[in-house]
């Protein structure tokens, strides 16, 4: 989805065909993980509106058929939260700041930043190409989507310290990572900067951080008793 958003704003042009499937993918998404689209559709909204400002309003038409394949799925995650969320269930959605994130960490501002050192790194180093760049500004409007979601929303009642609304964040996180790490490996490729082989190897000591902490916390949840509890 991210990709074909990408290819469309880039080339300006819509098939319809690529129009029909993406409207299908997003409704689908729903049904698959609606924690995704909860993230997706106003992590979008915000790059269409940064998009709107950046163009003075030059490119609203071609934003608003875009924003028509997502009627869809907006129907679809209200019926889902008419479903889930009522009076009838007892189940239901407050705001509270960083209640449920201090649930899993006790400083979320590190835990961001130690989450995200290589990504925002890889961003730093190239952010004059970086800053044009669709997908790059996209995944970035998708994280702040998707984590004030999970530092704002929480779920009443018993299922609070679940946190449901931290799975955006996540897919987010995601999201990040597979867009920067190719831009930082592009960078690698044909950046001929004076001193940007320093650049290089501070990013690849990042990276490597970030994948030995990886395996060892995968490797505790697979085999250390009573580590997730």
């Amino acid at each position: 989805l991210v990709v074909l958003f990408q290819k469309w704003k880039e080339t300006k042009t819509i098939a319809k065909k690529e129009y029909v499937t993406f409207m299908i993918c997003l409704a689908m998404a729903n049904f698959a993980k609606p924690s995704f689209m909860q993230m997706f559709i106003p992590g979008v909204a915000l790059y269409m509106l940064f998009d709107l400002v950046q163009s003075k309003g030059k490119n609203f038409v071609f934003l608003f058929k875009i924003a028509c394949a997502f009627i869809p799925s907006v129907i679809v995650i209200g019926i889902q939260y008419l479903l889930v969320f009522s009076s009838e269930t007892g189940k239901g959605i407050s705001v509270s700041w960083l209640e449920v994130l201090h649930l899993y960490t006790p400083n979320v501002l590190v835990s961001f930043l130690l989450a995200f050192a290589f990504p925002l790194y890889a961003l730093v180093i190239d952010w004059k190409e970086n800053s044009k760049r669709t997908d790059v500004i996209l995944v970035i409007c998708l994280e702040i989507s998707g984590w004030l979601e999970s530092a704002l929303l929480r779920e009443t009642g018993d299922r609070m310290s679940d946190g449901n609304f931290i799975w955006g964040s996540y897919i987010s996180m995601f999201l990040v990572w597979m867009v920067m790490t190719n831009r930082f490996f592009v960078y690698q490729k044909t950046t001929e900067q004076k001193h940007s082989q320093l650049k290089i190897d501070i990013g690849l000591g990042l990276f490597f951080i970030h994948v030995i902490f990886g395996v060892l916390y995968v490797g505790k949840f697979l085999f250390v008793e009573n580590f997730w509890l």
